[in-house]
């Protein structure tokens, strides 16, 4: 409960907020920090340190497709974040007990702990197995951790279990396709969870939010309009008195004329949002007047000039 978070702007040196202890995840939307260059912060605090299966991930190179049903820490916690590296067949002795380290069989991965730097040993406590396979309780061993860097005896930190669909595996009389075997080179990363501490700081850039596509000719041609043709009162609509077509992949800022085919002006509306690329047509002309069941033209006329023709029916 004593931490406090800082929000600066580092390219105009500006703190934004200051020794704040806004951290609920619960926070209304009036509690909540002010959006900042399309941002809105929010900071979940939490003492505990956990492991999540599902934060386990491959490699952005990796091929295989193994599943990791369980990945727990072990009563020892510990802040080190591990990697399972497969290697080829023979990579590391998986051992039967920690108290002989009597050698079971040999498994194609390591397991490291990328905080302290040391590869882990593996434990199955199950005699009877013979390699590696699905379904099994790996147990990672370590005597170097990161809280108790001193003390070299061996404790149990982490255990996970693998799991796959091997070939030819049927369910209600379907064929399932089979995951992907590892390949020499495939990592699988499994992250801990751990309390921020004094000091701890996220950089985010946010250039690419206002870093807005030049309208070219080539990328206006994307505009359309939604539905087309708009049927008045059609069954996708909830209420009978909201008309509304949409134009959609529209420029940052544009404006939209819109003509019937003898030329009439109807409508000019104006699109000016960086985020969405899409605007509304209530089907009412400049005059606040239903507009008249037929076929319409449309430009979109963007800041520099760009144009993009199209048309669209309404049906009554």
């Amino acid at each position: 409960g004593s931490q406090t978070f800082t929000i600066i702007n580092t390219t105009q040196n500006d703190t934004l907020v200051k020794g704040s202890k806004d951290w609920g995840a619960n926070l209304t939307l009036a509690e909540a920090p002010p959006i900042y260059d399309g941002l809105r912060w929010g900071v979940q605090m939490t003492t505990a340190i956990v492991m999540e299966k599902l934060d386990a991930h491959w490699g952005i190179t990796a091929q295989c497709t193994y599943k990791l049903p369980v990945a727990n820490l072990t009563s020892f916690i510990t802040r080190g974040n591990y990697e399972i590296r497969f290697i080829g067949a023979d990579a590391d002795t998986v051992f039967a007990n920690p108290a002989s380290w009597t050698v079971n069989y040999m498994a194609p991965f390591e397991v490291w702990n990328t905080i302290t730097g040391r590869k882990a040993r593996l434990v199955d406590f199950k005699p009877t197995h013979d390699k590696f396979d699905a379904n099994v309780s790996y147990f990672v061993y370590e005597n170097h951790r990161y809280e108790d860097p001193e003390n070299e005896s061996y404790k149990p930190t982490v255990t996970f279990t693998f799991d796959w669909i091997k070939p030819e595996t049927y369910e209600n009389n379907k064929l399932i396709p089979p995951d992907k075997d590892w390949a020499p080179g495939d990592t699988l990363f499994l992250p801990v969870r751990i309390p921020f501490e004094r000091g701890d700081g996220f950089t985010v850039k946010t250039d690419d939010v206002f870093r807005l596509t030049q309208t070219t000719k080539k990328n206006i041609k994307k505009v359309r309009v939604v539905p087309n043709p708009y049927i008045v009162h059609a069954g996708w609509e909830d209420d009978n008195f909201v008309r509304m077509i949409q134009f959609t992949n529209l420029p940052a800022v544009c404006k939209i004329h819109i003509f019937t085919v003898s030329g009439e002006k109807v409508i000019t509306l104006h699109h000016d949002n960086a985020f969405d690329g899409s605007e509304g047509w209530d089907l009412l002309t400049v005059n606040r007047q239903d507009a008249a069941p037929g076929l319409y033209v449309y430009v979109v006329e963007a800041q520099n000039g760009v144009k993009q023709t199209g048309k669209f029916v309404v049906i009554k």
